[in-house]
């Protein structure tokens, strides 16, 4: 009992000496030993942090948004971040402190298809003209000393065509955000200057940070200018211009000690609910981003579970062939579509089947999300329909009906009240899916709250917001479905209009 007892005591030791390393008070730029550091993917912050911090878990993040959230929450100890970006991080969080200022910088380029080594070219003479100007300085004075957030009035003839450019909308001020509904920032403006200078009309493409390449490579934009770095890995994938900036990366850690001492009023949960609403759907007018990212999940949606359904239709009647050719590829067709990962076949589809066609990122999402959604529902309709007694058909075609007639007038109506309850899990399943959109440039709900939360910073209200909106799309599903499935079941039909009567 006695070694017990001097157990107990060491594991509740460990167990403080665990906390206090997960959660480091950080007193001075000596001591930053960490073992968890934040940094961006693919921005060639993790070799410089895994040799500045040799042990440390790197932890790599796809936006900004995320990564400033996990060293808010704990969930790193110290990030590295772009320092001219710290303007809008020390507003939202008066804890964050600058351990090591401009601990690093690395390159910021332009990236091309390996292929378009003529508009590199270009591109880089752009660079040498801006900057003999003097268009280029101003640029720098107003995006990072005075922190303004408004292009300037530039315009092309788009004489020559379109260049389509590959932004980032959250990446946050000043290189790229959305300010009053409008796409702005460093890289925009740079972006446009590009397509005057070239007579080509500027057309975006939002993508994040890790289909930037991607998108290069299949043709889907002729630039990125989305502050990418240059490293060794990127080079054997795309071309890169010129420099056009040097990223100063910053060491930042959380300092409880920094925070600001507010009184109990400020500090209230009414209050803090006030100016999050103000902050992430009042200010800026950013209600309408989740509006108009609302209005895209609601139709990708609807127009996937249509298509999806005449999809499933099609490979059911190709899986009950009784030809063993036709059932062998509706079995395969099936496995394949079930058994691939969503955002999976959404790549594919988006660039390995559409690489050249110029077709709305939205409907391709449609299609990609029907053909997932028919292959499960085609088993939805099968097991249903086999559920039917063969007699049921037999007595159909005794009574003189066709097959179709059979079909249509005795099996349908029969297998509908095991197919609705299915059917109505998977549409619920299908909206939930949507949210991963946001891979292909299509700004739906998730995207929208993921772009409130780069300017606010916010790691709660946004992310709560869109699981709102997505159980209240979900539980309208479920009673508009639930009434349809009450209209095709006799039994429940005549229970409900029972209890109608008795009340």
């Amino acid at each position: 009992m006695k070694y017990l007892s001097y157990y107990f005591i060491l594991l509740i030791l460990l167990a403080f000496y665990g906390c206090s390393r997960d959660n480091p008070n950080i007193n001075s730029s000596d001591d930053h030993k960490f073992r968890r550091i934040g940094v961006m993917i693919d921005s060639n912050y993790d070799g410089f942090a895994s040799l500045k911090n040799p042990g440390a878990k790197i932890l790599m993040y796809s936006d900004v948004p995320d990564l400033v959230i996990a060293l808010q929450s704990h969930k790193v100890d110290a990030i590295y971040y772009e320092f001219v970006s710290l303007r809008d991080l020390f507003h939202a969080y008066s804890s964050i402190e600058v351990l090591i200022p401009n601990a690093f910088s690395v390159p910021v380029a332009a990236g091309f298809n390996k292929n378009s080594n003529r508009l590199r070219t270009e591109f880089n003479d752009f660079l040498k003209h801006i900057r003999s100007n003097g268009v280029y300085k101003d640029m720098e004075d107003r995006w990072f000393t005075k922190g303004e957030s408004y292009i300037t009035e530039i315009n092309s003839s788009g004489e020559n065509g379109k260049l389509r450019v590959g932004l980032i909308n959250d990446l946050g001020q000043p290189f790229s955000f959305i300010k009053n509904g409008i796409l702005t920032g460093f890289n925009v403006e740079l972006s446009k200057r590009f397509a005057e200078y070239l007579g080509k009309e500027f057309v975006p493409s939002t993508f994040g940070l890790y289909s930037q390449i991607a998108a290069l490579q299949a043709g889907k934009i002729d630039i990125a200018v989305c502050s990418m770095t240059i490293s060794e890995d990127a080079k054997n994938q795309i071309y890169f211009s010129d420099p056009y900036f040097e990223s100063e990366a910053s060491l930042i850690v959380k300092n409880e000690k920094l925070a600001v001492n507010v009184d109990v009023e400020t500090r209230s949960f009414l209050h803090s609910i006030n100016q999050s609403i103000y902050d992430n759907l009042i200010f800026e007018d950013r209600y309408k981003l989740i509006l108009a990212g609302l209005s895209t999940t609601i139709r990708i949606s609807l127009l996937s579970a249509l298509l999806g359904t005449i999809i499933a239709a099609l490979i059911c009647f190709i899986r009950m062939s009784k030809r063993k050719i036709f059932s062998f590829f509706g079995k395969t067709l099936i496995a394949l579509l079930r058994g691939t990962p969503v955002l999976v076949i959404l790549m594919i589809v988006y660039y390995v089947v559409f690489d050249k066609a110029d077709i709305d990122a939205v409907l391709i999402s449609v299609i990609a999300f029907a053909l997932n959604f028919g292959a499960n529902v085609s088993e939805i309709f099968r097991t249903s329909i086999e559920s039917i007694p063969s007699g049921q058909k037999e007595a159909g075609i005794a009574g003189g009906f066709t097959h179709v007639q059979t079909f249509i007038y005795i099996i349908t109506p029969q297998a509908l009240p095991n197919i609705i309850p299915v059917y109505k899990g998977e549409f619920i399943s299908l909206v939930k899916m949507t949210s991963i959109v946001g891979y292909i440039a299509v700004q739906d709900v998730t995207k929208a709250s993921s772009i409130i939360q780069s300017r606010t910073f916010d790691a709660f209200f946004p992310l709560i917001l869109a699981a709102v909106i997505y159980l209240l799309i979900s539980w309208l599903l479920t009673v508009i479905l639930g009434k349809i499935e009450i209209s095709f079941d006799p039994k429940r039909r005549r229970f409900v209009k029972k209890v109608r009567v008795n009340l």
